[in-house]
């Protein structure tokens, strides 16, 4: 075979596959209702856990919930699977600051 001929064999056979292994990113948020982002694109909400197959390298995870988010750069190395976990604290169930030596009185009577 001439070395056009062998050219053309490996260009129609396509590059070598091992070295485009994909990574996964297996990502899990409370409360439900926050809304995660993966590299600017929405990929769902914290009501359920999402694994993502994704080229290795960096990738930005951003976790809206309410008026706070997050946002965090991860590494995924070729064929591995990273985790990843956020929990936003509860704000409804905080007492205000401050307010730890106040009275309250219903009608007269100190509770």
């Amino acid at each position: 075979m001439t070395g056009l001929g062998m050219a053309l064999v490996l260009v129609l056979a396509g590059a070598p596959k091992g070295n485009l292994k994909t990574s996964q990113l297996k990502i899990e948020v409370k409360p439900p209702a926050a809304v995660v982002y993966v590299d600017g694109k929405k990929k769902g909400t914290g009501a359920s856990v999402h694994t993502l197959k994704l080229a290795p390298g960096e990738h930005t995870i951003k976790i809206v919930n309410r008026r706070d988010e997050h946002e965090e750069v991860v590494t995924l190395k070729p064929g591995k699977t990273v985790s990843w976990k956020w929990t936003f604290e509860d704000d409804r169930t905080t007492t205000p600051k401050g307010n730890d030596d106040k009275e309250v009185r219903l009608d007269g009577e100190k509770e």
